[in-house]
């Protein structure tokens, strides 16, 4: 029993060191001998259509088309798609006083959710490129004109562009900054190798004729397309400094929400399409495993872990003192670290240490629900005013 207990320790603790430490360094390794691509000196051929599915958006719809139009290539939007998914608000009003004959509005008289939205817009447009953007973020003004720079280079199908969070000072986003930089990082490395397994669904482009109509309880668009899109032979990469604005979310129980929902989504993807976690599955299937599955992997890990250094200290009469004090130190360290995470709740707990903690137990709390949602099929693909709050 002692063999097998050390066995799945030991198994458990190098997955979750792979998922989060291995795994970065593997890309930095890889990326150190690729030389850096080129921006391109001219943008391609064709017109963008913005495409934006909203439902009761009337609030912050007339910044986001300003910010829209603002675009340093202004002139390349043919059309401004809005889907209106059952709104109950003057969203539609909004939308049709905004003086500019390129806006154009779909009515869904009863919410549909997201991908049926984004299909019905996609079948209208006549542009060559599409611009997916959610209705509450405003986008830089060079962020249109910085993904359509990317979509000239060679093979290059699909561009997204960065999320980022405003500070005020009021708020540290749950945690949200330092794991948005992370996961930013990340994504630019993988770029760079060949394609990042998702897009930012804020704010992504891609190819019309790439555009793979979606099922309709679809809950990730931003993952789906961009991963049709490479089987298909393309490219997904990063535009850094292509920003669409937000603010973050001082609410870490919606925050939870809305990470435990992109959870399923990526787990509800792959139950799909097991294969792509396979070699010949995908041309990106080890970027797809190690950034998208391995870390719906890690909250077993954490719990079996645990577990097993509990049983070890328990059971382990026949270790050396070495690996008894080894055990002992571990075993300390999970309690000190599951500790300060729940201390990380406290507003008068500022240290980095507490918040780190705190968020990493969290999202894998929010990971070991998300398999029980997309098992069961329990999450939305219809959001309502709370699930925009969240997302």
């Amino acid at each position: 029993m002692v063999s097998l207990m050390e066995s799945v320790f030991w198994i458990c603790i190098l997955l979750v060191l792979h998922t989060y430490i291995g795994y970065p360094l593997w890309l930095w390794f890889r990326c150190r001998r690729i030389p850096t691509q080129e921006e391109a000196s001219t943008l391609p051929e064709g017109d963008i259509a913005v495409v934006i599915a909203a439902r009761d958006e009337e609030g912050v719809l007339p910044a986001k088309l300003d910010s829209v139009f603002a675009s340093t290539i202004a002139d390349r939007i043919r059309e401004v798609w809005i889907a209106s998914d059952g709104s109950t608000d003057h969203t539609v009003e909004v939308c049709e006083s905004y003086q500019d004959s390129r806006i154009h509005v779909y009515r869904f008289s009863v919410p549909k959710g997201k991908p049926s939205a984004l299909n019905a817009l996609v079948q209208r447009c006549s542009a060559s490129y599409l611009l997916f953007t959610d209705a509450r973020q405003p986008l830089e003004p060079d962020a249109l004109e910085k993904m359509f720079r990317r979509m000239a280079e060679p093979g290059v199908g699909v561009v997204s562009g960065e999320l980022c969070f405003r500070q005020d000072g009021s708020t540290d986003g749950c945690g949200m900054g330092a794991y948005w930089n992370y996961e930013k990082w990340i994504r630019s490395k993988e770029a760079k190798i060949h394609s990042v397994p998702g897009a930012t669904g804020a704010i992504y482009m891609m190819e019309r004729k790439l555009f793979h109509p979606l099922r309709t309880d679809t809950l990730l668009d931003d993952v789906a397309l961009p991963m049709y899109a490479i089987a298909a032979g393309s490219r997904c990469v990063f535009a850094s400094g292509a920003v669409a604005w937000d603010s973050p979310s001082d609410d870490a129980k919606k925050e939870h929400v809305r990470k435990r929902r992109t959870l399923a989504g990526c787990l509800q993807l792959w139950f799909r399409e097991f294969e792509w976690g396979f070699p010949r599955g995908h041309p990106i299937w080890w970027a797809f495993l190690q950034h998208k599955i391995f870390r719906l992997l890690v909250p077993f890990a954490l719990l079996g872990a645990l577990f097993a250094n509990i049983a070890l200290l328990i059971f382990g009469e026949g270790e050396t003192l070495f690996w008894i004090v080894c055990y002992a130190i571990t075993a300390a360290l999970q309690v000190i670290f599951y500790g300060a995470a729940l201390l990380g709740g406290s507003s008068h707990l500022t240290s980095s240490v507490f918040r780190v903690s705190r968020l990493f137990v969290l999202l894998n709390l929010a990971a070991l629900q998300a398999w029980g949602d997309a098992l069961t099929g329990k999450c939305r693909v219809v959001w309502d005013r709370s699930d925009k709050d969240e997302s």
